[in-house]
């Protein structure tokens, strides 16, 4: 048996010396080698390449509302030039969502104490979605118009935005730079590309208003259709319906169509429904339903302790489960007490009352001639006196009316959830906020406001086909039984029931916290957060569409180039 000594110190001294002299060499021979033979040399076959095409820099998973882990999403936004960057910074109160949307989720992708699913890099390789900046529509509704409505001046100035700014700046993404054209060019039949844009008008850039519209300076263009129709588009006009739906069904009363010359091989519909995102009227971050911990907490501990007790016919003696409910929906009662306290009657609207135009077309005249003909409604028709008076007027019920009006959605919506209405929307197509997330039959009404009307040959046009209210003018079933609820949680949760935090709960108030109008309430607290746009809300409208976003990057699409 051969028993080996260990190496002394001066053997392992030259060994490590032999070793160092190896690598420095080395080192000195990569640095002194041509360039093309470093590359060979460093890119074998083990490791991945410096210059990855444009599929492998695309094709990635990326996370999805039930991911464990967060992969950011790597997004560049194209640097304006001066003359648009001063445009940018114009931005006025009425369509802040186009520039202070990317500015609130550039805070949360810097905040340490956020966990966003984007991250934003100057490197333009790098990236996986590119953001276009804009101001349209800060340039269609300018402060500074005498009349905003004025069309001529409208155009005029929006016009000189779009063909001295906006214009060159798509020339310049879809002509000049690489990134277009690597994923949503080269004519290989892709539809979508990884390009996002803002847009904050009313229907989208397919449906916006008519061909001799302000809108038409950029939205029959076809550099902006080649650029914008295959990208991501976020903003308030989710509809579910086809332009040629529009056209053959659901023509608006005064013969108004929307302009069918506005598809592409990339657009057929006003909003494109698993790519497109809508998004809730934006409040300047932190006006809206911000989340209530101590409001919530109220809520959850009476509706547990209402599961424990079992289900109780409010119209029977309920002793048994008075007492195990009594304490914890003490809170919520009196919050119930205050809210019933404050309302007069079933509904509240305020509003223009104008036709409409592409949904649920003349349901507002509807709601007039209902409001006045019944004594069920706060109606006012002050359309243009600002939020007050609906912020004062809109917990004066138990409802609030959200009907379509040029558009599907309604920022009454958003309003009346955070004055704890229960929001009734009438808009037969709509696309909700961040549907995937948030259950909105819990926190809603719904009300189909329309038929077809196939026989009647007088409508518009010649045509057979109209689409009319179908409302009765007491609005049907869904309506009287909404009617019907609420003078019953008036009656219930009216401000006769505990007096002392020392007395028990009456059977009225049990039967207050236990009517379905107080469940739904409920659910309103703990929901309405995920629509409000705090920047620290972790399950917030910034997080909802960071999700949306990243769900859709993967998906890669394009189409054929055009002449310049």
């Amino acid at each position: 048996m051969i028993v080996r000594s260990p190496p002394s110190s001066h053997s392992l001294c030259r060994l490590l010396i032999v070793v160092s002299s190896a690598a420095i060499a080395t080192a000195l021979l990569l640095l002194l080698a041509p360039f093309p033979l470093r590359t060979l040399f460093l890119n074998n076959s083990s490791t991945v390449p410096l210059i990855r095409n444009a599929t492998e820099r695309y094709a990635h998973h990326a996370p999805t509302a039930t991911s464990t882990t967060r992969t950011p999403v790597r997004v560049y936004v194209y640097p304006p030039p001066p003359e648009l960057e001063v445009s940018l910074r114009s931005s006025n109160a009425h369509f802040r969502l186009e520039k202070e949307l990317l500015d609130g989720l550039r805070l949360r992708s810097r905040s340490k104490h956020i966990k966003s699913h984007l991250t934003f890099t100057l490197n333009a390789s790098s990236a996986n979605l590119f953001w276009i900046p804009h101001a349209l529509a800060v340039h269609l509704f300018d402060p500074f118009f005498d009349d905003r409505f004025n069309k001529t001046a409208a155009r005029d100035e929006l016009g000189r935005y779009y063909h001295e700014a906006l214009r060159p700046f798509l020339s310049h993404i879809y002509h000049d730079l690489p990134y277009f054209n690597e994923s949503c060019g080269g004519g290989h039949g892709q539809k979508q590309c990884n390009h996002l844009f803002v847009y904050s008008l009313d229907n989208g850039p397919v449906c916006e208003m008519n061909s001799h519209s302000p809108v038409s300076v950029f939205a029959n263009d076809p550099l902006f259709q080649a650029v914008v129709h295959p990208s991501i588009i976020v903003g308030y006009f989710g509809q579910k319906t086809s332009v040629l739906d529009l056209i053959e069904n659901k023509r608006y009363y005064n013969g108004i169509v929307p302009p069918a010359d506005r598809m592409s091989e990339w657009r057929r519909n006003c909003y494109e429904d698993g790519w497109d995102i809508t998004v809730p009227q934006w409040d300047d971050g932190s006006k809206w339903n911000k989340r209530d911990l101590k409001l919530i907490d109220a809520v959850e501990k009476c509706e547990h302790a209402i599961s424990l007790s079992g289900s109780v016919d409010s119209d029977t003696n309920t002793s048994s489960a008075d007492g195990r409910i009594s304490g914890p929906c003490r809170p919520w009662l009196e919050i119930l007490h205050r809210r019933a306290f404050n309302v007069t009657k079933p509904f509240f609207f305020r509003g223009q009352v104008s036709p409409g135009r592409w949904c649920s077309p003349g349901i507002r005249p509807w709601l007039e001639k209902y409001c006045k003909k019944t004594s069920n409604c706060n109606f006012n028709n002050n359309a243009r006196d600002g939020n007050k008076a609906e912020q004062q007027s809109m917990d004066s019920a138990v409802y609030a009316f959200c009907p379509a009006g040029y558009a599907c959605w309604s920022s009454r919506y958003y309003d009346a959830l955070d004055k704890m209405a229960v929001p009734v929307r009438l808009a037969d197509d709509i696309v909700d906020p961040f549907s995937d997330n948030i259950d909105y039959a819990l926190i809603e009404e719904r009300v189909e406001t329309h038929r077809y009307n196939r026989g009647n040959s007088t409508g518009i046009g010649g045509k057979a086909n109209i689409r009319e209210v179908a409302l009765p003018p007491d609005g049907g079933k869904a309506i009287r039984d909404m009617v019907r609820g609420a003078y019953e949680w008036m009656t219930a949760c009216g401000m006769t029931g505990i007096r002392s935090r020392t007395f028990e709960m009456t059977e009225k108030d049990i039967a207050c916290v236990r009517h379905p109008i107080s469940h739904k309430l409920g659910f309103i607290v703990r929901t309405r957060h995920k629509l409000s746009w705090d920047i620290d809300e972790e399950e917030g409208a910034f997080a909802l569409l960071e999700l949306d976003i990243a769900s859709r990057v993967l998906v890669q699409k394009g189409g054929g180039k055009i002449d310049q």
